[in-house]
């Protein structure tokens, strides 16, 4: 495991834990999810292509005119992003009950790892399984994510962090 991400994991430990404990998951696999989402960036961003050809009408009923998302509906990119350590897409955290005013604000650590934990949950309880949860959560197209995830998982783990 890399040095600095042993040490940018160390600084984002109290949430991490906090956000484990809360959800009832391994702070490894948190971590490692968010070594591989973001270089542990709480500043990454990503356009995610494809997006809008899959959940144009959804989101567009989803999001009701008095929401503080609609006004991004008019910004595909900013709209069909992820954001922060976890790589959230912001109509994701929208659907998990994330009411900010700026997409950016997922940027913030504890916001971020607060959200990206409660739909790695959701969608580990939703599967059935922790590989299944983990593959759903980076939207299931690449199959090779979880083995991704659990070798970084391993990483983690042995560098005694939590």
């Amino acid at each position: 495991m890399n040095k600095i991400y042993i040490s940018k994991l160390t600084e984002l430990s109290p949430i991490i834990l906090e956000k484990s404990d809360k959800y009832n998951l391994a702070p490894d696999l948190i971590a490692a999810i968010i070594v591989v989402e973001s270089s542990c960036n709480p500043y990454a961003i990503r356009v995610e292509p494809g997006f809008w050809r899959r959940y144009n009408k959804a989101y567009k009923r989803i999001i009701k005119e008095s929401h503080p998302a609609r006004r991004w509906l008019k910004h595909p990119d900013v709209f069909a992003a992820s954001y922060g350590l976890m790589q959230i897409m912001y109509g994701v955290a929208v659907e998990n009950g994330f009411r900010g005013k700026f997409p950016t604000e997922l940027m913030d650590p504890d916001k971020n790892i607060e959200f990206g934990v409660k739909i790695l949950s959701r969608k580990i309880k939703r599967t059935g399984s922790i590989e299944s949860g983990v593959l759903a959560y980076n939207g299931g197209g690449n199959l090779s994510y979880p083995s991704k995830v659990f070798g970084t998982q391993e990483k983690v783990l042995s560098a005694n962090i939590f």
